[in-house]
């Protein structure tokens, strides 16, 4: 009498789907690791910083007093010819600073002195934006690059000047060629207040951190 061949394909199935439930639960968790996040299209664990490690601190307003808080209800207006902060200060009574990229414990030497310069706050050949340009000269300085930051404010009529924009080189060569450009899009052509202020600081150099500071009314609001 024939006996009938049983077939060993179930227990193998079974084996083999056992064996594929275990290899996808040890590698689960590393490959969701290097997945990019389904909210912010970023991979896990990314990170950004400066080019020497410290994020830059935001720009403030301008024009308030110590411990004094922004009018909430203040709008965009056009700002007076004298309306500079005094947070901008003049040239010649800048503080020396080390520069962020500077030596730590290096012996200490006299503050050299860089230039800082801009054009006026103007309405860009695009006729939507609000555009400055920047750029600095050595000075007395011998380093040959700095860290240039442009900031574009608007002015508010609660004698505030705001930061809508910043533009930063961290290895800026000193002349007018290529400038640092700052701009901002215009969301109406009410006439308002705009100022840029340009600062510098010089590589690997202990500087006086110069300033300066060009502002303009402009058919341009930015809310």
């Amino acid at each position: 009498m024939r006996r009938e061949r049983k077939s060993s394909m179930p227990g193998r199935c079974s084996t083999v789907l056992a064996s594929a439930v275990v290899l996808v639960g040890v590698l689960t968790p590393s490959a969701m690791a290097a997945t990019p996040s389904a909210d912010t299209g970023e991979a896990t664990g990314a990170a950004s910083a400066s080019e020497d490690g410290v994020e830059p601190s935001p720009p403030k307003i301008l024009g308030l007093e110590p411990g004094q808080a922004p009018d909430p209800d203040a709008v965009p207006a056009p700002a007076p010819p004298d309306a500079i902060p005094t947070e901008v200060g003049m040239e010649s009574s800048q503080e020396p600073q080390t520069s962020t990229n500077a030596r730590s414990g290096a012996k200490a030497i006299p503050a050299c002195t860089p230039r800082t310069r801009s054009d006026y706050p103007h309405i860009s050949a695009n006729g939507v934006d609000v555009s400055a340009h920047a750029w600095w000269f050595k000075g007395s300085c011998s380093n040959n690059t700095a860290t240039l930051t442009a900031i574009l404010y608007e002015y508010y009529d609660d004698g505030t000047w705001r930061p809508k924009q910043t533009a930063r080189d961290g290895s800026k060569a000193p002349g007018k060629s290529p400038k640092l450009n700052v701009r901002e899009r215009c969301q109406g052509d009410a006439y308002t207040g705009w100022a840029v202020r340009v600062d510098v600081d010089v590589n690997w150099e202990v500087d006086t951190g110069e300033t300066s500071w060009a502002q303009d009314n402009l058919w341009c609001r930015r809310m």
